[in-house]
C-alpha cells in the first residue's frame, strides 16, 4: 500500500491539484496561491455605486429621504457607502476604509476586506476596492429655500409673560452649550418670546423635552394644514407647539398660596424665588427654610409674583447684626439690618427688617430689596392669608456700583445663536439691549448661574484683568479660567471632564 507523505509536525501533505506544489491536505486539494486565483468571492458584490450630495447644503441623501452631513473620510460616510454595496451581506466583512481621492474629483474610493468559506472548513479572504461617483441632488430643503417658500414644518413658540428677557437670554446659553439649535432652520426673536422652526416635528418635540428640564413649562399641540393634494393623498401639515414659560424668575417676590404653603410645611408664604430649574425654587427669608413646586404642580394652581426685579430698591446698610445662633442654609445666615434708600442717606428714614444676608452685607454696603410698603399688589393671594403681615422691606441681594461702569466695556461675552432674526421696533431692541446688560451683571456676580453657560473671550477687545479692576475690591468678576478662546477649547474640556470621570468610576 502507498501511504501518504507526512510533514514536520505529523500533518498529511499533498500535492495540490492544479500546480502540483507540495502542500497540507485541505478538502479543496487546492494549495491558497491557486485557490485565490480561481475563486472569486468578489464576484457577487458590486464594485460601482453612487451618492448623492447637496452643494448648498453640504448633506449627503440616505435613502429614501433622509440627508445626513458627513465630512470626508468620516465615519458616518463610511457607514453610508457600506450601505448603498450591493452584494455585500452574502460575505463576511473584516475591514473597510477609505483610498484618498483628490477632493474635487467627485469619487470615493472604499477598500473592502471580506471572507467566506467556499468548501467545507476552507475559509479565504480577499480584497476588493469599491469606486462612487458624487452625483449633485438638491435636496427638497434647498428647493423650497431657492424657490423662496417657507421652509419649516414644525415650530416651537416659547413665550413669557413678563416685562424683561433675561430668561431667554438663560435658555439661549443653555441650548447653545447643548447644541439643540443645530436642527433649527430658523430661529425669531419677538418682544414675548421666541419661535424655533424645523423641517421635522421630531426635533420639534425634542426641544420641548428640553425646556421642561430647564424652566417649569406647559404646552400644547396644533395642526395647520397647507395644501392636500387628493389624487396622491399627499397633504402639507405645519405643526405648532405653544410653550408658556412660568412667570416667576429668580430674585422675584412671591406669597405662595394657602395649599402650596401647608403641603411645604408651612414655608412663607412671602418667599424670594432663588432658582429656576424644571420648578421653581423659593427661599423664606425670615427661616432661611427653602421649597420646590414641581412645575407640573405649578400650572395646576398658577400664581403670579408680588413684585419683580424692576420694582426693586436700591437700599444702604446703615447697620446689621448676624445671628450666629440661628440655622444656615449654604452661604446664607439671618440677620436683622437697619437700612434706608440709597438717595435717603442721612434724613433719619430707616426701617429695620430680617434678611438672608447677615453674613454678606456690612455696614456702609449696598443692597437691593423691595419696599413694600410703595407697591400696588395686584393679587388675589394675599387676601387669603387674613394674618399676614408683611414686612416693610425685603432684601434680595447684595449691591455693588461700580458693576454697572462695566456694561459694555467687559472683556467677555456671551455667545448667540448665529442667524438669529430680531423682530422687534426700535423701542424693543433698546428695551432688549438693557435687559441683555442685566442678564451679564447677573451672570458675573453669580457663578453657580453662569456653570450652564459658555463664556467666550471677545476678539475684538484684548483681555487685560488689569482693565476689569474695580474700586469695589470684592466686586464679582469672571475668572480667566471660566473664559474659552473659541468653541474647539469648550469641546476639548468637556472631554477631558468625561475622561476623568470615567477614570473615577
Amino acid at each position: 500500500r502507498r501511504r501518504k507523505a507526512m510533514d514536520t509536525d505529523g500533518i498529511p501533505t499533498v500535492l495540490c491539484c492544479v500546480c502540483g506544489a507540495s502542500m497540507q491536505a485541505n478538502p479543496a486539494n487546492m494549495c491558497v496561491g491557486c485557490m485565490q486565483s480561481h475563486v472569486d468571492i468578489t464576484e457577487g458584490i458590486s464594485k460601482e455605486g453612487t451618492v448623492q450630495f447637496c452643494k448648498y447644503c453640504e448633506r449627503y441623501l440616505n435613502p429614501p429621504k433622509y440627508w445626513l452631513v458627513a465630512a470626508l473620510e468620516s465615519k458616518e460616510l463610511l457607514t453610508l457607502c457600506l450601505k448603498r454595496i450591493k452584494g455585500l451581506q452574502k460575505v463576511h466583512l473584516v475591514d473597510a476604509s477609505f483610498i484618498w481621492t483628490e477632493p474635487h474629483s467627485k469619487r470615493l474610493k472604499v477598500k473592502l476586506t471580506v471572507q467566506k468559506e467556499i468548501f467545507a472548513g476552507t475559509i479565504i479572504q480577499q480584497n476588493a476596492v469599491v469606486e462612487f461617483i458624487i452625483m449633485g441632488q438638491m435636496c427638497e430643503t434647498c428647493q423650497t429655500h431657492q424657490a423662496g417658500q417657507e421652509v419649516w414644518n414644525a415650530r416651537v413658540q416659547a413665550r413669557q409673560r413678563v416685562d424683561h428677557k433675561r430668561t431667554f437670554f438663560f435658555l439661549e446659553g443653555l441650548i447653545l452649550k447643548n447644541r439643540m439649535h443645530e436642527h433649527c432652520t430658523k430661529v425669531s426673536e419677538l418682544p414675548d418670546g421666541v419661535d424655533f422652526y424645523y423641517t421635522h416635528r421630531g426635533h420639534a418635540q425634542g426641544m420641548i423635552d428640553f425646556l421642561s428640564q430647564v424652566a417649569p413649562i406647559r404646552w400644547k399641540a396644533a395642526e395647520e394644514l397647507v395644501s392636500h393634494d387628493s389624487k396622491s393623498n399627499y397633504a402639507l401639515i405645519h405643526h405648532c407647539f405653544p410653550v408658556d414659560i412660568a412667570p416667576i424668575c429668580r430674585e422675584d417676590l412671591v406669597c405662595l398660596p394657602i395649599r402650596y404653603s401647608q403641603s411645604m410645611g408651612g414655608l412663607g408664604p412671602i418667599c424670594l424665588c432663588m432658582k429656576i430649574n424644571s420648578g421653581i425654587v423659593l427661599m423664606d427669608t425670615n427661616t432661611l427654610r427653602v421649597g420646590t413646586i414641581p412645575g407640573n404642580l405649578y400650572w395646576k394652581a398658577p400664581f403670579d409674583s408680588l413684585a419683580a426685579v424692576k420694582m426693586a430698591t436700591i437700599f444702604y446698610i446703615v447697620d446689621i447684626e448676624v445671628d450666629w445662633n440661628a440655622p444656615t442654609n449654604g452661604r446664607y445666615t439671618l440677620g436683622e439690618a437697619t437700612v434706608c434708600k440709597a438717595t435717603e442717606v442721612g434724613q433719619g428714614k430707616e426701617w429695620t427688617c430680617k434678611t438672608h444676608l447677615g453674613n454678606l452685607l456690612e455696614p456702609g454696603d449696598y443692597a437691593v430689596g423691595y419696599m413694600l410698603r410703595t407697591i400696588n399688589f395686584n393679587s388675589d393671594v394675599v387676601p387669603q392669608h387674613k394674618r399676614l403681615e408683611l414686612p416693610d422691606v425685603v432684601l434680595v441681594r447684595k449691591h455693588w456700583p461700580s458693576q454697572e461702569k462695566r456694561r459694555g466695556k467687559r472683556r467677555w461675552q456671551v455667545p448667540e445663536i448665529e442667524g438669529k432674526e430680531l423682530l422687534m421696533k426700535k423701542g424693543d431692541l433698546d428695551r432688549r439691549a438693557h435687559d441683555r446688560e442685566e442678564f451679564l451683571d447677573e451672570l458675573e456676580r453669580d457663578p453657580d448661574y453662569r456653570r450652564d453657560i459658555i463664556i467666550r473671550k471677545r476678539k475684538d477687545v484684548p483681555f487685560d484683568a488689569r482693565s476689569e479692576m474695580t474700586d469695589d475690591d470684592d466686586c464679582p468678576r469672571v475668572g480667566l479660567d471660566e473664559i474659552v478662546e473659541s468653541d474647539d477649547e469648550y469641546e476639548e474640556d468637556e472631554e477631558l471632564e468625561e475622561d476623568v470621570e470615567m477614570a473615577e468610576d
